[in-house]
């Protein structure tokens, strides 16, 4: 047999592995998980996997991540029972970053306590840094704490002085703090930009009250963790991500032809892009299409 008439048996062979079922077969799921154009005051994007909005087709998104658009135009998003405002969105490296709607707007954004994430669904990211809050009934107390430069514990002057205390924030760590003798109660911890840090410290109790309101309303990153590891390589392949809820674990790539899991079939397409100038097939498959001496054509 010629190199030549063994390389046609061999590609034959490929393709009855490789080529679906029926070549005209459309993955409606597929199109079903078409990225959906969102438009919410300056904020516009393509939504697809993991989040949601109204329209969205079921299997498309990942349960829990509903964006939408609230009267004064802010993209919103719950997680764990609090608003956030989405104030941008990057696909590529799956981070948010976001703003606690509840305080961030008002005069004197004092945090109504910590902030807490639902960690199956996002984690911190290497940009964040906690500003502890403290109430405390006296500040000498407060300032004899163990620490070099006491310039980076602020009060927080804005909020109503009761006589019997005050509020104040510093970016020490909580488990540091909590070894110093002094009578102040942690109240609550909430994350800002690590590029903030140094202008919380080292600064006047006016400065670091202006810095921190901009902190507190630029808000924070999260990383999603759905679709972590594989979303991005599906994207790439040339498919959509999707959600399986009978397999709610399971990373599911739509395909033009398929899903499959993770990707699509990379193979498929490199050995039909490789044969598609050299073979023409004449074929009927399982009777559900015929193609009469027909090109591949990608």
């Amino acid at each position: 047999m010629s190199a030549s008439s063994m390389f046609s048996s061999f590609s034959i062979l490929l393709l009855s592995f490789f080529i679906p079922p029926c070549l005209s077969q459309t993955n409606h799921q597929y199109e079903r998980c078409s990225p959906i154009p969102f438009n919410c005051g300056k904020f516009s994007f393509n939504v697809t996997y993991p989040f949601s909005i109204d329209g969205s087709q079921s299997g498309c998104s990942y349960p829990g991540l509903h964006l939408a658009c609230t009267s004064d135009n802010f993209t919103q998003l719950w997680i764990s029972n609090t608003s956030y405002q989405v104030r941008t969105i990057d696909y590529q490296k799956q981070i948010l970053t976001i703003a606690d709607l509840t305080y961030t707007n008002k005069d004197c954004p004092l945090p109504p306590g910590n902030t807490t994430l639902d960690v199956s669904l996002f984690e911190y990211t290497g940009d964040d840094r906690n500003v502890s809050f403290y109430y405390c009934s006296n500040i000498d107390e407060f300032y004899s704490m163990p620490y070099d430069g006491n310039d980076s514990i602020h009060r927080f002057s804005c909020y109503p002085n009761t006589g019997l205390g005050d509020y104040y924030y510093t970016i020490y760590e909580l488990p540091l703090l909590q070894q110093a003798n002094f009578k102040c109660s942690v109240f609550f911890r909430v994350p800002v930009y690590a590029s903030f840090v140094n202008d919380l410290t080292n600064t006047t109790e006016e400065k670091g009250l202006v810095t921190l309101k901009e902190a507190l309303s630029v808000g924070f990153d999260v990383a999603w963790i759905p679709g972590k590891g594989w979303c991005n390589g599906c994207v790439q392949s040339g498919g959509r991500c999707g959600y399986d809820l009978r397999k709610p674990n399971d990373p599911l790539c739509h395909c033009p032809n398929h899903s499959y899991p993770t990707s699509c079939s990379l193979i498929n397409w490199r050995v039909l892009e490789m044969l598609k100038d050299e073979l023409e097939l004449t074929m009927s498959l399982n009777g559900c299409c015929t193609v009469n001496k027909m090109t591949i054509l990608l």
